[in-house]
């Protein structure tokens, strides 16, 4: 809105909304999945404990995590050499060689 010195209106503009209400909606649809709680699998725990899905998963070969199994034997090594420290204080930082 434009005012003079008087403050009378000298001219109004009006804009169209950024989103459509269908994109709005759709938008928070897609929060609500988001946000839905998962299990450690990464399933929704809502499909997950559905009974019409006792028989619907099937696990595959486990993958190795090499980041954390390079960790995991990095804590062992210092609770070895180290065993009255107290791990649960002690942060771990890993970098990629």
């Amino acid at each position: 809105m434009t005012v003079d010195a008087d403050g009378k209106v000298l001219s109004v503009s009006v804009t169209e909304p950024r989103f459509t209400r269908r994109e709005v909606a759709r938008l928070l649809a897609s929060r609500r999945l988001e946000n839905e709680p998962r299990g450690s699998h990464g399933f929704r725990m809502s499909e997950a404990l559905d009974p019409k899905n006792a028989y619907a998963f099937q696990a595959e070969e486990p993958l190795t995590d090499f980041a954390a199994k390079a960790l995991h034997d990095a804590q062992e090594k210092y609770k070895s050499d180290w065993p009255d420290a107290v791990m649960d204080v002690l942060r771990w930082r890993l970098k990629k060689v």
